[in-house]
Parts: structure tokens; sequence; C-alpha cells
């Protein structure tokens, strides 16, 4: 996958061809309704699983780090709520402030500083992200923090 896509539900069939498993994981979105409770779902054992989580945003400050995978493509999914997703592609950054864990597969960055973009993320959004992209998620749309329910898939990365 060359780069992060930002699309809703509706219009994601546009995508496909970005992911060999991306069918399976919409399928799985368009059939929520809302009322599941928080936990993995296994899609596809390890090469395609569901992250229901429940939350509340955080204010950006000197600690937000930015997270990128190596294993897995992130589907990001806001099922009911509203945050702000920073974004950057992972070539514009530095040197990882933790490197690469293979057993949890993410590397981190300082975000301050970082030539990031903020992408805001209604209900319905659908951001997925590359072993390219690096990103914080759960960050708060405005001022306060607000309750957010996410879909985070991961789709494991072919070749």
């Amino acid at each position: 996958m060359p780069v992060m896509i930002l699309t809703t539900l509706q219009d994601a069939n546009a995508h496909l061809g970005a992911h060999p498993m991306l069918g399976l994981a919409l399928d799985f979105l368009r059939s929520l309704r809302g009322n599941e409770s928080p936990g993995r779902i296994d899609l596809k054992g390890e090469q395609a699983f569901a992250l229901l989580q429940t939350y509340g945003t955080k204010a950006w400050d000197a600690d937000t780090k930015l997270e990128a995978h190596r294993r897995y493509t992130d589907l990001q999914f806001i099922l009911r709520g509203r945050e702000t997703l920073l974004w950057c592609p992972l070539h514009r950054l530095g040197q990882p402030c933790q490197p690469h864990d293979p057993q949890r597969d993410f590397a981190l960055w300082k975000a301050a500083g970082s030539p990031s973009t903020p992408c805001k993320m209604n209900e319905g959004f659908i951001a997925v992200l590359g072993p390219c992209d690096a990103h914080a998620p759960a960050l708060n749309w405005g001022e306060t923090s607000e309750e957010v329910f996410k879909v985070v898939i991961k789709l494991e990365c072919q070749g």
C-alpha cells in the first residue's frame, strides 16, 4: 500500500485494490450495529482481526507520539464520536524515539516538531495506514475530550 487513504465507509469500495483483504474488512464494518462490546474479533486469524475500542480522546502535547507498524496495515474506523489523527509520511521523520518492537509491531516518533498533518475523523470515516504512514490517533477534535467508539482492523501486509 503506497500511502494513507482517508475516506468514508460509504466511499471505501473505490480503494479495494489497496490491500487484498480490504473487502473483508469493509464487509465486517458494514455488519456492525454499534452495540458490540470492546475486544478482539478474528476475521481471518492473525492475517486480519478487529480491535473494538472505546476511549476518551486526549490533548496534543509534548509527549504525543506518532507510531508506525511493519507487519500490519491499520484500518481505523470511527463508529461513534470524532477525533483528530495526526499523519506523517515515514520518510519525513528522523530517527524514532523508540525503535521498532517486533513483538508489539510499532516504532514511535515524537510528534512535536514533526511535519505531521491533522486529519479530522467523524463518524463513518476510515483511515487506512500502511507501513509508510506514521500516525497519532485518539487526539481531541477541539479543546475537550470526547468519547469515541473505534474499530481498528489489522490487515497483515502482503509480500
